[in-house]
């Protein structure tokens, strides 16, 4: 920053990294006043340009969030930070994924710092996925090995876009560095699980998902955490959504709601995160069966699973909806592919 004086410019500092912290924490209007203060004395800055788009970026303004990352970049062209935020906005925002490539190309010359790198690369190689261009995907996600850093959250989303995309020697490499940094860090236990299903490694997977099940436990419930009657009661709305013919056939099959799976369920294999189940026989099956099934038929909801997986109240009431239908079509004997079809995957 050029202004006269060390108090002034560690001033205007401050007011930036309180305005992040406010947009964290969803205070838009918050982060906009200590946005102003740092404006008014600097308002030219590549670093105050850039908070100036991650704000209208987080109203939903991503057009002007896009204009001040480039001012911000003509105010400061080695200022890559404003095209890693406008990296973001073109992929998550705009829906622009050939923008984002664009952008992380010109990035990723400038990008000095490992960590900022690491996230570039993870934007390609979205962008690229969701440009159905997988192959060059896997070949950007590879520039991250040999790219020391220390944010396991980082090594993680690696993991996480190399399983997407079935690299599992990435995926691999990438998660077991994430746990060599924190051992307690429950996606990337959760990602291993699946990089050892792939390989067969079963008892190494029930490992890491019995893991991942006690770390999850331990998570801190979300501020619009549901009652259990808040929870039924929405269950009971989406249920209602189902065709009345449909509904006389699932009268016999309750609706048990769950926080999480249990430990003997995921050693049996299942999914610590699985956000519902249907347990028993379709009615295709049954209809073939010359008695009864072994077990009752019922319909398991998850609601830590579901919640751990949405960001908002709002989010939530729709996942329930579509996971309650989803487990419904499996009792009807959809397939999968059915299911997707009908977009209740």
């Amino acid at each position: 920053m050029t202004l006269d004086g060390n108090d002034r410019v560690q001033e205007v500092e401050e007011w930036i990294d309180q305005s992040y912290e406010l947009l964290e924490k969803g205070d838009v209007r918050g982060a906009q006043e200590m946005y102003s203060r740092a404006a008014s004395r600097a308002g030219s800055d590549a670093q105050v340009l850039t908070l100036a788009g991650c704000i209208a970026s987080e109203r939903g303004e991503y057009a002007e969030a896009i204009e001040r990352f480039e001012d911000a970049m003509g105010s400061n062209p080695t200022h890559y930070v404003a095209l890693i935020n406008a990296a973001e906005v073109y992929l998550d925002g705009l829906g622009d994924a050939q923008g984002c490539v664009e952008v992380c190309e010109r990035a990723l010359p400038l990008a000095d710092v490992p960590e900022a790198q690491f996230e570039l690369i993870l934007f390609k190689a979205q962008a690229l996925t969701a440009l159905g261009r997988e192959d060059e995907a896997r070949q950007s996600l590879l520039a991250t090995k040999g790219i020391e850093v220390g944010d396991p959250a980082l090594l993680e989303r690696v993991g996480g876009m190399a399983i997407a995309l079935e690299d599992w020697d990435t995926a691999e490499g990438a998660l077991s560095a994430a746990l060599r940094i924190d051992p307690d860090y429950a996606d990337a236990h959760y990602g291993m699980g699946w990089v050892c299903l792939e390989r067969e490694h079963l008892d190494k997977m029930r490992e890491h998902w019995l893991r991942t099940l006690e770390l999850d436990q331990k998570s801190p419930l979300p501020d619009w955490h549901l009652t259990p009657g808040q929870f039924d009661e929405y269950a009971e709305k989406a249920l209602m959504e189902i065709p009345e013919k449909a509904r006389v056939l699932l009268q016999d099959v309750p609706i048990i709601v769950e926080d999480m799976p249990s430990a003997l369920d995921v050693e049996d294999g299942l999914d610590p995160r699985v956000l519902g189940v249907f347990c028993g026989a379709s009615r295709d099956e049954q209809s073939h069966l010359d008695a009864g099934p072994e077990e009752p038929n019922v319909i398991k909801l998850y609601q830590r699973n579901l919640e751990s997986m949405c960001g908002s109240r709002k989010e939530l009431i729709e996942e329930i909806r579509v996971t309650l239908l989803h487990e419904t079509a499996h009792f009807f004997g959809l397939e999968e592919e059915e299911i997707e079809r009908l977009g209740l995957a």
